[in-house]
């Protein structure tokens, strides 16, 4: 069997939830298939400059621009015919290819107002022809699996399989480390930590007006570190922090590379992931597995996620937020509980496990007629 995968998001120059997906996966497919034949494509100035020491994989570079990326990876299709195509970004191959699609989140149709027009727009239509060609389609998460048949009346088959983390990155650090990053940043005291795109979908303002409230009311002294990169309409979150008079308060140092990012994590009192909607949430996993206690919101996919490790609220509701940020940087008992159960969860969540059964995937669809 020859399988192709599109490698268009290792071409991201700040990595995502995608490219992390996408990395990892290839990755760990190379290490477990010796069987199968694999074509990458890959944009030429992608970062992660991908190697193998196996002669099953091969990598394959088109030029960065978008449109002339896909273009030659539908050339490129037609000419090789491979058996099967995995994509999440381009729903269009030849015949003689069968499409398995990777639907990331609905985030885009179900939160239209917190996405710019572009992304409103396109996205839903990727979508809506990806899930009418694919031979198959892979989710995250049940909750996605059971949006695209609400939305789509699609999805009854798609296979959910659940990203990874990796055990020799994401894991508690040493005191040293942690000093280490806290200066690098700025950070003097404990802190609160929030990473991800900076946009109104992860409901930041929520936050911002919890943490006010805890240096108001409990007169705590952590500050509020809010790790990644502005996204859209970024600015209502700069808005509500001089509103709060909270300047003092929140350190904003843009996106986190590695290897400081597992060590923010790890470093930090309490993670805190207000989210109204994702897929699956790559960093609510990721601070379990540092060690870190997580509190996040009872919506889409977090209780798979986080299962009962962690602490889940309902978005809007700052005064449960509250209570549950305080409870956890003011008991140490529910603080130690929730970093074994967190490590332990997060255990369970391997890359290994992730390429496994998206092998499976592949081999049911390459079977069929």
């Amino acid at each position: 069997m020859h399988i192709a995968i599109d490698g268009w998001p290792l071409g991201e120059r700040i990595k995502g939830g995608t490219s992390i997906y996408t990395l990892n996966l290839i990755k760990s497919l190379s290490q477990i298939d010796g069987y199968n034949t694999y074509t990458i494509y890959q944009p030429m100035e992608a970062q992660d400059k991908l190697t193998f020491n196996t002669n099953n994989f091969k990598v394959k570079h088109f030029p960065s621009n978008l449109l002339c990326y896909y273009s030659s990876v539908y050339r490129e299709l037609r000419r090789e015919k491979p058996d099967i195509f995995l994509t999440g970004l381009f729903p269009f191959t030849p015949p003689s290819t069968r499409l398995v699609l990777v639907v990331y989140t609905l985030s885009h149709i179900l939160y239209k107002k917190c996405l710019p027009l572009f992304n409103r727009l396109v996205w839903p239509f990727i979508t809506s022809i990806g899930l009418r060609r694919s031979y198959h389609t892979i989710v995250l998460s049940e909750s996605t699996k059971k949006e695209l048949q609400q939305v789509f009346a699609k999805g009854r088959e798609a296979s959910v399989i659940y990203l990874g983390c990796d055990s020799n990155i994401f894991k508690p650090a040493d005191d040293a480390s942690i000093q280490r990053v806290k200066e690098k940043y700025n950070i003097k005291g404990p802190y609160i930590l929030y990473v991800g795109m900076l946009e109104p979908r992860k409901n930041l303002p929520d936050l911002i007006k919890a943490v006010a409230q805890l240096h108001r009311e409990k007169g705590i002294g952590h500050k509020l570190v809010l790790g990644g990169r502005n996204g859209w309409l970024y600015g209502d979150i700069f808005r509500t922090v001089r509103e709060l008079n909270m300047e003092d308060a929140v350190l904003v140092p843009g996106y986190i590379p590695y290897p400081d990012y597992p060590v923010m994590l790890a470093g930090a009192d309490v993670f805190v992931y207000p989210s109204l909607h994702e897929g699956f949430g790559l960093p609510v996993l990721e601070a379990m597995a540092c060690g870190t206690p997580v509190i996040t919101t009872n919506t889409s996919c977090f209780s798979e996620v986080v299962g009962e490790a962690g602490s889940m609220v309902e978005p809007g509701n700052v005064s449960d937020l509250v209570k549950s940020i305080y409870e956890v940087i003011s008991n140490p008992s529910v603080r130690q509980h929730m970093v074994e159960k967190g490590i332990n969860r997060a255990r369970q969540f391997t890359w290994e496990r992730t390429a496994r059964q998206t092998l499976q995937v592949f081999e049911t669809v390459a079977g069929r007629n």
